[in-house]
């Protein structure tokens, strides 16, 4: 059932698109100020976000699932997971899961309360950043009408709120047929509140995700900025933040279709246009299209000549 969704998901977002520039072809001609030297810039950016991504995915884990994972095995395997993610839904964490349960003993239901929690706390830090960036740079950004600012606060408190009125409502409308989800949503409920109350661990966590929401953001930046256009800081760091909003449930193979709705909704609301706003985020995805491809190519490489070269496991790298 998942996979039929998936698969007109997918084909129905792709023939909205093909059908939106067939109508308004002049909307590709800002492809003609893309630079070599741009696209260069964009693999370094996306190079840099999956590093760090990697480093704080394994920080928050070790923290949910109480277990350590050697570095070299943990980049390989988050890179994997993420490659596959193109191309089936949740493929990559499934894939994930399983290596991580029959390497480092670690269960099914901590990894999925690490997805759950790594979501939570880096949506949140997004708009908590983004809202200061457009207070301190861009007060008066206005989207569709409305003061962005006070627009980010209003999807923080959704956010935040989020999970205890889901929790509370399964709980009292539905009773024992969302047991299993209830029970979820209070596992990693109480194990990111119990979480950051280690400030050392917290203050980690909160410097990678700066980092992440800084790189990203100007990634964001770049892609406007080889279509010609040129968003306001506050704009970009939006349009971020809407990016990671549309990845947590994702419902197509590397969630193409609700990424550039979301990035054409809101240029068409904000001073981009519709039509950047979509190409902007097929441009983000391509760079990091690239980039994983790449990661993975390599890593599979030189996991392959490690193995034909000495037995030794991994494990006892770091």
């Amino acid at each position: 059932m998942r996979k039929r969704i998936s698969n007109w998901g997918f084909f129905i977002f792709s023939t909205a698109f093909i059908c939106y520039f067939i109508l308004y072809p002049e909307s590709l001609k800002s492809l003609e100020n893309i630079r070599p030297l741009d696209i260069l810039y964009l693999i370094i950016l996306h190079f840099i976000l999956l590093a760090i991504n990697t480093i704080r995915f394994r920080l928050i884990l070790h923290k949910c699932a109480d277990c350590y994972i050697p570095l070299k095995p943990w980049t390989t395997l988050f890179v994997q997971g993420r490659f596959l993610n193109i191309f089936v839904p949740q493929l990559g964490n499934i894939y994930r899961s399983v290596a991580l349960n029959q390497k480092y003993n670690v269960p099914y239901t901590r990894y999925v309360t690490t997805l759950i929690s790594m979501a939570w706390i880096s949506t949140a830090l997004n708009l908590i950043l983004a809202f200061l960036l457009i207070i301190i740079l861009n007060p008066e950004l206005m989207i569709g009408g409305y003061n962005a600012s006070l627009l980010v606060i209003i999807l923080l408190l959704a956010i935040l709120v989020g999970p205890f009125a889901a929790r509370k409502t399964f709980s009292t409308f539905f009773g024992s047929s969302t047991k299993r989800f209830v029970k979820k949503i209070d596992e990693a409920l109480v194990v990111t509140t119990s979480s950051i109350q280690d400030t050392s661990w917290l203050w980690k966590v909160l410097f990678l995700s700066t980092l992440v929401f800084f790189f990203a953001s100007l990634t964001v930046y770049l892609c406007f900025g080889m279509l010609g256009a040129t968003p306001k800081a506050g704009e970009a760091a939006l349009f971020y933040s809407i990016l990671q909003l549309s990845t947590i449930i994702r419902l197509t193979p590397g969630n193409v279709g609700p990424q550039e709705l979301a990035f054409g909704l809101l240029g068409s609301q904000s001073s981009v246009g519709m039509s950047i706003g979509i190409l902007s985020s097929t441009l983000f995805r391509i760079g990091g299209i690239i980039v994983l491809t790449i990661s993975a190519f390599i890593l599979g490489i030189v996991n392959t000549l490690r193995q034909g070269i000495t037995p030794e496991d991994d494990d006892n790298q770091s």
